[in-house]
Parts: structure tokens; C-alpha cells; sequence
């Protein structure tokens, strides 16, 4: 993201350059800045945000007609709301290999969506010209470039509790095992956005402050024509922990199959200043009489004589671009090819226990498609597998990546390898030795579960497990 930031950064820079842009203005707009989507059984609205930008006005004709661009990032919130007692049941599997349902029932569930993101705005601008008030009419396009949205969940209770059907079981009183009550329950995830694109328009007045210096006030709207999630999902709204009732967590309402569709939606105010000379209409008209009549300058010779010269005007500059020079940062060395490394192997038959096999193989879940990097609800079994892995510094182990075989938006098998290299990476930063994992993929996409269809979502993971 960046990246992609600083070349629009340069290629407006470098359009302004070219072109010589009329007018150079700083931008701030406030107002309802959020995604829209519809939510089953529930409520999603705007809450106020705000966006502060660089704009460019290039002339494209004597009428008042121009083009603005720039950049512009700002800040995009949304509330979602549940109503109380409201019950969701998702398929899990426990630290012993159960498959049970989990039920989750919530008192005053709410989350607030928190999305940083870049915009560039293409637009045309008509312009009114004249001594005193004027005003000015935009319309056009927008680029969103989000980052990815944070989401702060609450709620006032929940209730856990998981039903075995082998067992014929309801388990809702054992802290300790991931079932009983919450109070005051709260809870943090992020969400992955994907580009997308907007409608925009925004009109108003300006007026002058000082030669050269002007001043707009106005309203604007954004309307999203682009969906800036890649499809739904069938994530649990709530996850299941093992470790105890205090450590469960929230994926957000888009990431479950409630949340619609979301799509950008912002209005409010918006206030300007620009920098630099506005042509008046009249002064277009005539100035090839003007430039006619200052063009010559009279000259009085010592014999009262008047003479015509012509006058020498300076030719304004075109000021060089500064180049800018990006920060190059060392890359890294290669790593060496396992087959070309001496490593002394580690003693074979490494004895485990069953409770500490049930740790090491809990499966790390990629809830959304195509996701690659490690859910954050998802830390606490890999920092369970480092600390067994410390404990015995000669187990080898093997790292194995799943995908999904979603009828409508089947995974690319690659995607395992990708999540399993996450899984070590994420061991490695913990002090694992790189040498003693074994890295692989399942191309077939084995499925974890067949309890319910629903829980598709399981077979997206990585695996490991003793060598």
C-alpha cells in the first residue's frame, strides 16, 4: 500500500510539473465517512470522520472549466449493532479432536469499523467568474485505496456453551474449557479491504482573501460503486477458545455470512484555500490587446525624440522537479537451500505425550479466502507450539497448508504453501530454528471436518505435526 502511494505521489508531482498547475489548494472535508452494507438482524451506520488533502486545478478552457486531482487521506467509521439475545451456532472441533456446536448468545453486541485509506480524486470543475461571491460545481471519480480496517467489538454479556451430539452432551459451566459467561466482554480483529472505486461530487462558493489567494466552502458526497471485500465469508462472529472463556475473540461481522456487501459512502462539508492567479474571462478576451499595447515602450531620447522599443519581458523558469531519492534498505542475504546445508540432524524418536501432540497439532485457521497472513485470534496456538517446541529442542516437526474447495470461489492450492511459509516465518521470529521444520503444501485441499458444510472455513489451515 505504500508503495502504490508514493508512485501516485510522484506521478502527480510529476503531472504538476509538466503542466503547471493554475491553482494549488489544501483540502478538508468532515462529515459521515463510512461503509454501507445491510446486516441480518441488525443495524450498520456512519459515524463521523474526515479527510485532509493536496489539490491540484489544471485550466482546460476560458469558461471556467478545469480539471482537479490530488491526494487526499482520511479516516472511514462505521458502527454495527446486534440486537440482545441473539443466539448464532457454528460447527467447531475442540482441543481433543470433538466435533461439537458451538452456541454463542449475545447482549448488546456492538463493533466500530476503523478504515485509514488514500483517495485521488479525477474531477471537472465549472467555475463562475466576477468580482466578489462566486461558485463552483464538481463532479467525477474517485481511486480508494484502503488500509486494512480495524474493528473494536463489545459486548455487555456473552454466553457460551457447546453441544456434543456423539454424547447427547450440553457443556455451558467450564471457564477453564471455553464455555460459560462473559461481562463486559471486549475484543479486537482486522478486516482486509481491496481497492475499489466512487462516484463523487461536491458544490459551493469561494471567494477571494487576498490577490491570488482564495477561500471555498461547500458540500461533497462519495457514492461506492465498487464491493471493497472480496466476497462473504462463513467465519464465526465469535471465536472458540480452548484456553478459557477470557481469551475468545471477535472476526467481525464482515467477516461472517450476515454482513451484505460494503461499499464506500461519505458526505458532508468540505473547505478549501488555493494558491495561485485565476484567469478572469474578460481579461481572456483581451489580452492580445493588452500584450500589444505593453509589448513597446516609449523612450525619450536627449532630442525629445520619442523612439519604440520593444520591451524585454524575463521568461519565468520552469523550476526543476526535485528528484526524489528513495531510501534503499540492504536486502536481506538469501537463505541457502536446504539441500546445500550442513545441519547436524536432531535425535530421532523424540517421545511426546498425548496432551502435548494434541497442542502441537491444533490446527491454525485462515478464516477469509485467499487470506495469507495469520489471523490474530490464531497467535495463542502457535505461541502454545513454540513453547512446546522449546521444551524439546531436538523435535523435528512438519508445517502443512490447506486450502478450501469453496464452490464459488475455489483457492489456489499455492495458497497452502503461502500459509504454511507464514506458520514459519512466525516460529522462526519466535526463536524456532528454520532448520527443524519441514515445510509442504496439500494440493487436494484435504477437509479437516464433515460435520457441517458450513464450516468450510476449517479447511482453510496449516497443520504441523512431529516429524
Amino acid at each position: 500500500m505504500i508503495r502504490k502511494i508514493a508512485a501516485l505521489t510522484l506521478c502527480l508531482t510529476a503531472i504538476v510539473g509538466l503542466a503547471g498547475a493554475q491553482e494549488l489548494g489544501v483540502e478538508l472535508d468532515g462529515g459521515l465517512q463510512g461503509m454501507r452494507y445491510s446486516l441480518q438482524n441488525g443495524q450498520s451506520k456512519l459515524l463521523p470522520g474526515g479527510s485532509l488533502g493536496l489539490n491540484y486545478t489544471f485550466p482546460l478552457s476560458n469558461n471556467g472549466l478545469g480539471l482537479l486531482t490530488g491526494i487526499t487521506a482520511g479516516l472511514y467509521r462505521t458502527q454495527a449493532t446486534l440486537p440482545s439475545s441473539m443466539a448464532f451456532a457454528y460447527p467447531q472441533v475442540d482441543d481433543r479432536g470433538d466435533a461439537f456446536l458451538y452456541n454463542v448468545r449475545l447482549s448488546g453486541y456492538k463493533e466500530t469499523q476503523r478504515t485509514l485509506a488514500v483517495t485521488i480524486p479525477v474531477l471537472l470543475q465549472y467555475h463562475t467568474d466576477g468580482d466578489g461571491v462566486q461558485w463552483y460545481v464538481d463532479a467525477g471519480g474517485k481511486v480508494f485505496l484502503p488500509a486494512n480496517t480495524t474493528t473494536k467489538a463489545s459486548s455487555q454479556q456473552l454466553s457460551l456453551s457447546g453441544y456434543y451430539p456423539n454424547y447427547d452432551l450440553t457443556v455451558s459451566d467450564l471457564p477453564k474449557h471455553g464455555f460459560g459467561t462473559v461481562n463486559g466482554w471486549k475484543s479486537s480483529t482486522t478486516t482486509q479491504l481491496k481497492p475499489g472505486a466512487a462516484l463523487s461530487a461536491g458544490t459551493g462558493v469561494s471567494f477571494g482573501i487576498s490577490p491570488g489567494v482564495r477561500f471555498y466552502a461547500g458540500v461533497y458526497v462519495d457514492y461506492g460503486l465498487t464491493v471493497l471485500k472480496s466476497g462473504r465469508d462463513s467465519m464465526p462472529l465469535i471465536t472458540y477458545s480452548s484456553s478459557g472463556i477470557d481469551n475468545v475473540k471477535t472476526n467481525g461481522v464482515f467477516s461472517t455470512p450476515y454482513a451484505g456487501q460494503p461499499k464506500l459512502l461519505s458526505f458532508g462539508l468540505q473547505v478549501r484555500l488555493t494558491w495561485g492567479a485565476r484567469p478572469a474571462k474578460h481579461a481572456a478576451r483581451h489580452s492580445a490587446r493588452d500584450t500589444t499595447q505593453q509589448s513597446f515602450q516609449i523612450v525619450v531620447s536627449s532630442k525629445d525624440q520619442a523612439v519604440a522599443q520593444p520591451q524585454t519581458q524575463a521568461q519565468p523558469q520552469t523550476q526543476a522537479q526535485p528528484q526524489t531519492q528513495g531510501t534503499t534498505q540492504p536486502k536481506p542475504a538469501p537463505r541457502a537451500r536446504k539441500k546445500a546445508q550442513m545441519v547436524t540432524p536432531p535425535p530421532a524418536g523424540v517421545p511426546l505425550s498425548d496432551s502435548e501432540l494434541t497442542i502441537l497439532q491444533r490446527p491454525v485457521v485462515f478464516g477469509l479466502i485467499g487470506q495469507k497472513d495469520i489471523p490474530g485470534t490464531q497467535n495463542q496456538i502457535l505461541d502454545d507450539a513454540v513453547n512446546l517446541l522449546q521444551q524439546h529442542p531436538g523435535l523435528r516437526i512438519s508445517i502443512v497448508g490447506y486450502t478450501c474447495d469453496d464452490a464459488q470461489q475455489p483457492e489456489d492450492s499455492k495458497l497452502g504453501q503461502s500459509r504454511a511459509k507464514a506458520v514459519a516465518r512466525y516460529l522462526e521470529h519466535k526463536g524456532i530454528d528454520r532448520h527443524r521444520m519441514d515445510i509442504s503444501y496439500d494440493k487436494e485441499g484435504q477437509p479437516s471436518t464433515n460435520f457441517d458444510p458450513a464450516a468450510n472455513y476449517l479447511n482453510r489451515r496449516v497443520v504441523i505435526s512431529p516429524e
